[in-house]
Order: structure tokens, then C-alpha cells, then sequence
């Protein structure tokens, strides 16, 4: 799987402590996304598949993972791969996904598929039918968060959703919506203290991101047991 980002401990993309995973490579682009770094095919990390999942299921300490992106469904052949060896592993891990399909279009076989060997759209008959693919892929997840974000439909009340059309569906019985707490903020600050990332719910920051702005006096762990307050240049959002 090409992947954009992790993040090994977030507590604002679902339920618990979670695991996060951006894939690399979106086609829907939709106008006004938080993440356009990401729509690259080919970009990012390369990550064995087997290897990845290995990684995940190193956090003891995690509830579930979370992937994100990017889309994460467009790389359909790695993520089922990858959920497969999670669940055979360890059969209890919550597994969730943001998608910007409808459950509508999934259902029809209505998206792309970039496979994890080659960069482009895969051709007729190279791989199983895409309506195989999602209904294997659903019968592992508990929750989806479905959708094109729509700019014009903004939202700050609906746990993990940007736009108000996007919708949160379960394919468990593990949660219900009282399990998605509010909309949150996150900063991952690195060990060294020099960079971070941004993840969450922040409406109406990212441009001072982008512009080099520097959050005031971010208290962070030093990783001993101090805590220093700081000016931290915001490196990475996912």
C-alpha cells in the first residue's frame, strides 16, 4: 500500500485508541479537501502489505485502526489484504474507514481501483470483479464514514464528518453514534520536538497552516517526564 501518513496514537478518528493510516492516491479530488497533498497515486510510502499490517498489530495498546486519506478504497487489493491478516490475527481489532463513495456505489461496483503493483487504473479481467471486492472488505469493518466532502455543507456538530451530507454507517453491533465523541483537534509532537502533525476536525485552519503559521505556546511531553511550552511549526496534517 502507498501510504501518505500514520499516526500510532489518535484518539480523534474513532472510537478509542486508534491507529491511523493515510493511503496515498484519490481520483474524487472533491473541492475544498483537508487533505489534497494525498490525492497522488504513487505517492507517499511504499509499504509491503504483510508488513503493514505487522506494524499495526504492534500497538497492543490500540482498540482499532482507522485508514483514511487519500482513498483509501482505491487501493482495494492491499487494504483487504491487509484486514484480512489484522482480523486473522487478531479477530477483536475495531476497523474503520473514511470513504468518499456512497454505500450506494459501493454496492454497484461504482469506484476505482489502483492495485498496489501499478500505478494507474487496472484493466478489464486483470483482477476480480470490483462487486467481490467490497462486500469482503465490509464484512470486516464496524463503522465507515461515507461521502464527498462538500464544502458548501460544512458541519462542526457531526462526529467525524466535515460535511453534513457525509454519512456514518455501521456494519457492526461493536458501536452506536454515542460512541463518536465531538469534533477534536489532535497534535502528534515527535520525540525530537521539532516537528508535529495535525489531525482532527480543525474548520478554518488549514490555511495558516499552509502559510507557515506557528501555534502559541504548545505544551508538549519531552519524554521524561518534563513538560515545556514552545512555539511548534506545524509540520504535517492529515
Amino acid at each position: 500500500m502507498y501510504v501518505h501518513g500514520i499516526i500510532n496514537d489518535t484518539h480523534v478518528n474513532g472510537p478509542g485508541n486508534r491507529i491511523g493510516i493515510w493511503a496515498a492516491g484519490c481520483t474524487l479530488k472533491c473541492p475544498g479537501c483537508w487533505n489534497p497533498d494525498t490525492h497522488a497515486h504513487g505517492g507517499g510510502i511504499w509499504w509491503d502489505d504483510i508488513a503493514l499490517a505487522r506494524h499495526i498489530l504492534s500497538k497492543n495498546q490500540i482498540e482499532g485502526v482507522t485508514f483514511s486519506g487519500g482513498e483509501p478504497l482505491q487501493q482495494m487489493d492491499s487494504l483487504l489484504r491487509i484486514v484480512d491478516f489484522l482480523h486473522f490475527r487478531r479477530p477483536d481489532l475495531s476497523i474503520g474507514i473514511y470513504t468518499g463513495y456512497t454505500l450506494k456505489e459501493l454496492d454497484k461496483a461504482e469506484y476505482d481501483v489502483f492495485t498496489s503493483c501499478l500505478v494507474g487504473e487496472a484493466p478489464n479481467g486483470m483482477w476480480p470483479p470490483l462487486s467481490t471486492w467490497w462486500p469482503e472488505l465490509r464484512s470486516h469493518l464496524d463503522f465507515a464514514i461515507m461521502g464527498r466532502f462538500n464544502a458548501g455543507k460544512v458541519t462542526r456538530q457531526l462526529p467525524l464528518r466535515g460535511s453534513a451530507n457525509q454519512e456514518l454507517v455501521f456494519f457492526s453491533d461493536r458501536y452506536t453514534e454515542k460512541d463518536f465523541g465531538e469534533q477534536l483537534v489532535e497534535i502528534t509532537i515527535a520525540a525530537d520536538g521539532q516537528s508535529s502533525t495535525l489531525t482532527g476536525f480543525p474548520i478554518g485552519l488549514r490555511d495558516h497552516f499552509q502559510q507557515g503559521w506557528h501555534s502559541s505556546v504548545v505544551e508538549h511531553s519531552l519524554g521524561k517526564g518534563e513538560v515545556e511550552s514552545s512555539s511548534l511549526s506545524v509540520s504535517s496534517i492529515l
